[in-house]
């Protein structure tokens, strides 16, 4: 099963590559003093599924050939912050074992709404799935959805 989502594979090696960047100079910082460690105050604000790219048609519920639209708004992050995407099956493996179907991440740099999307070249299967939202690594928000 093919995915498309919104980062090309470029782009998430410069997001990689970043992250790492910034990971060096926190770990730098660290043994400098408290005063060198940045702590994120972003936070989502709202979050929810929609069946467009304009995020008016609300949803938990898609068909097998649907598109997924998770939107969220990015608050109090003045500088920005980092948003990853985890799309996962759930009890895809069996019961109690979900299988992640991709990851997606960008650098957001303002407050504001932002989205992500998931598309298959194939049907669906009829399942429970979920979207784990993480705002610069930490997770901040599951939203549950269904294939019927």
């Amino acid at each position: 099963m093919a995915f498309t989502h919104t980062v090309s594979p470029k782009g998430q090696l410069r997001v990689l590559l970043s992250g790492l960047a910034i990971l060096t100079v926190l770990a730098c910082s660290v043994g400098i003093g408290t005063s060198g460690l940045n702590v994120t105050t972003a936070l989502i604000g709202d979050a929810w599924m929609a069946t467009d790219e304009t995020g008016e048609q609300r949803t938990s519920v898609y068909s097998e050939d649907a598109t997924f639209f998770v939107f969220m708004e990015l608050e109090e992050a003045p500088d920005g912050a980092d948003i990853e995407v985890r799309w996962n099956e759930l009890d895809a493996l069996g019961p109690g074992v979900h299988q992640v179907l991709t990851r997606t991440s960008i650098h957001a740099p303002n407050e504001g709404t932002y989205y992500f999307y998931l598309a298959s070249e194939t049907l669906w299967s009829v399942a429970s799935y979920s979207v784990h939202i993480y705002l610069d690594g930490n997770f901040a928000q599951e939203l549950s959805f269904a294939v019927e």
